[in-house]
């Protein structure tokens, strides 16, 4: 039985795993649990319990007993990540420090398939409509992952890897509303066409309802997203299979922005339009060409347009990757791949954004290579490499080394030490910004960034430890170590001041991105999880983050560290707990309580905040449910400013919805 409960833990510590029927957690015996298996640490399925990583598995059950309606609002029970509201759909998001809009040093994927912005260096959270139940698990590697991801995965990975059509046959309705925060409406269908076809067609519509803005006091506009498409899954034979899928989204709302102008007051509060969309199609082929060797291949395409208060960008991407597995007869096993990546853009001038060339295509190449090998009969190791080229700083090298001790079934020990890379993006390297205007002696001073085409590589050496033992047959603990150390860091360096011609001559005092700043970060991430009687079971994690700073001698950064993503974008502690059990017949609870740090020197204080659930399971596949989020407070606020930009706090939410599987 204790070996059940091992695989348990992998599925969101104790939260719920992917069951073949729609049944409950609690309701089935821990030796009914599946092996759950993640495949973000190798690119090849292993439980997740024993890897040499700190790992975090969420299943499409936890955004249904959380109340969650984002990817997101999900991510907060995971240690070690930091989740921030700006506004009703835009998000801070980061792991293990550098927080910000855009945290440039966490790689997000869908399948597999990277949604990193290559110009804002970052996730568009807004722009990521999901239907939630189409989701099977969402796996947060805390770490870097660049030898198999690539450049950018420098402080941990997410991956939300979608369900095959095959587990979706039937259909699915959801229906919710908040009176404060948003409503949805979301539906999919799948069917079996013919032997080994399956094909599951979905969409869901949101309204996001606007919050209070901190710094202007109004009520910020709601947004509206629409997602939908189609996949289909095809198994031609025993040793094949073919999945493609085709997606379209578009989003509209608008912003309260404050715009600089050259006159007093040197800032004008307006409203901006914000729509966007982008199509994209993806496709996967697997095949077996012998006992011992896997290989796939991946492909997609991608058309967006983005619109925002800064610019309007159009882009077009294409994806490609090749990789093979081969299993040897002493259980070694050597994963190895190439991929290749072309994405070109237009970029629209916009009041505070340019970009000088407008169009430019960018290109990214890399090969790399994985191997894991047993060195005695309980300890294995795992050694590989990437070595990836792109088009601004060239070849880069990304090493990785770790070690696993399995004294037990039920125990993990492991060590790892990697390096990664976040390469420069076209803003990095011709961006020109306007951030505000002032006062100046005689005319109006304008304060402008610009980008360095010799910007260099944002560096990371990793060192990371951890340990996860199952006790006894209802209690699971994991414990993850780590220390980083960066080198050239962003700051922003004077040049010298110059007038700007035209109606109104405006003194510009110039600053040009460089790399001039290092930052150390360690930290620890606890993680615990408990089957209580009465078929109750509670986790609870917490998380200790400490980084610290230093500019080169040389370096002429005024800013100081408390700006962007550096110093306060990320709190020193944070903790939660989460229990959940029946009540009575056919009525779930599910309790959550937060604690989050404050942002030292950000004026954004700490809060602990309260949500709580109720679900009822009717007959035939029907559920409902009422719930609250941030009981405690009408209010509070979790993101600071940025440029342009005010957050909003997030109010206190009552919700309520319907659920029907059939």
């Amino acid at each position: 039985m204790k070996r059940h409960l091992w695989r348990l833990s992998a599925c969101g510590l104790l939260g719920t795993c992917a069951f073949t029927s729609a049944q409950d957690l609690n309701q089935l015996g821990i030796d009914d649990l599946m092996n759950i298996k993640v495949t973000t640490l190798s690119k090849q399925a292993k439980a997740a319990g024993g890897l040499p990583a700190a790992i975090y598995v969420i299943t499409s059950e936890d955004f249904a007993r959380l109340g969650a309606t984002s990817v997101p609002e999900v991510l907060r029970i995971v240690p070690g990540l930091h989740v921030a509201r700006i506004e009703g759909n835009s998000w801070m998001v980061s792991i293990r420090g550098f927080n910000g809009r855009y945290a440039n040093k966490l790689l997000v994927l869908v399948d597999g398939r990277s949604i990193y912005s290559p110009l804002h260096n970052g996730v568009h959270w807004d722009f990521q409509e999901f239907n939630l139940e189409g989701i099977e698990r969402i796996e947060v590697i805390r770490g870097p992952g660049g030898i198999l991801w690539g450049s950018n995965a420098v402080n941990g990975i997410i991956n939300i890897i979608t369900k095959d059509a095959a587990d979706t046959v039937g259909g699915y309705v959801q229906a919710d509303t908040s009176a404060i925060a948003s409503r949805s409406l979301a539906a999919h269908f799948g069917a079996q066409a013919n032997d080994g076809t399956y094909v599951r067609v979905y969409g869901n519509a949101r309204r996001n309802l606007g919050f209070e803005e901190v710094m202007t006091g109004m009520k910020s506009h709601p947004s509206d997203h629409v997602n939908g498409g189609i996949r289909v899954d095809i198994t031609p034979s025993p040793t094949e299979k073919f999945e493609i899928s085709f997606r379209n989204s578009s989003n509209h709302g608008s912003q309260s922005v404050f715009l600089p102008i050259p006159t007093p007051p040197y800032q004008s509060v307006v409203s901006v339009s914000t729509p966007s969309n982008k199509t994209s199609l993806s496709g996967r082929y697997e095949w077996a060409s012998s006992s011992t060797t896997t290989s796939e291949v991946l492909f997609s395409f991608e058309k967006s347009n983005r619109n925002d208060f800064t610019m309007h960008e159009h882009r077009g991407t294409s994806d490609f990757e090749f990789k093979t597995i081969h299993t040897l007869p002493n259980f070694s096993q050597i994963v190895w791949g190439i991929n290749f990546r072309d994405t070109s853009d237009y970029i629209d001038e916009a009041t505070t954004f340019a970009i000088d060339p407008s169009f430019a295509k960018d290109r990214v190449f890399g090969v790399y290579g994985h191997s894991e090998f047993p060195i005695s009969g309980s300890t294995t190791m795992s050694v590989g490499a990437r070595l990836e080229k792109n088009d601004y700083s060239g070849w880069e090298f990304q090493p990785n080394a770790r070690v696993a001790w399995h004294p037990k079934d039920t125990e993990t020990a492991w060590l790892g030490a990697s390096r990664a890379v976040r390469v420069p993006s076209r803003g990095d390297a011709h961006a020109n910004i306007l951030v505000q205007y002032s006062d100046g002696p005689g005319m109006p001073m304008a304060l402008r960034l610009f980008g360095n085409p010799d910007y260099q590589p944002e560096t990371v050496e990793s060192f990371e430890a951890g340990y996860r033992i199952q006790p006894n047959d209802s209690s699971y603990y994991d414990i993850a170590i780590f220390h980083n150390r960066y080198r050239n860091l962003r700051t922003f360096e004077p040049e010298d001041p110059y007038v700007e011609p035209g109606p109104i001559p405006v003194l510009v005092t110039p600053f040009r991105f460089g790399n001039k700043l290092s930052a150390t970060t360690y930290g620890i991430e606890l993680a615990g999880s408990w089957k209580l009687p009465s078929n109750w079971d509670a986790q609870a994690s917490y998380s200790y983050l400490h980084d610290s700073f230093r500019f080169d001698a040389d370096s002429g950064d005024p800013f100081g560290p408390y700006e962007t993503d550096r110093l306060g974008s990320t709190p020193a502690q944070i903790a939660n707990f989460i229990v959940s059990g029946p009540v009575a017949s056919n009525l779930r609870f599910t309790g959550s309580a937060y604690f989050v740090g404050a942002l030292e020197g950000r004026d954004v204080p700490g809060y602990s905040r309260i949500d709580a659930q109720l679900t009822w399971s009717g007959n035939n596949g029907m559920q409902a449910f009422v719930g609250v989020q941030n009981l405690l407070q009408s209010k509070h606020l979790e993101a600071f400013p940025e440029i342009g930009a005010s957050p909003t706090y997030v109010p206190r939410s009552f919700y309520g919805g319907l659920r029907w599987r059939y």
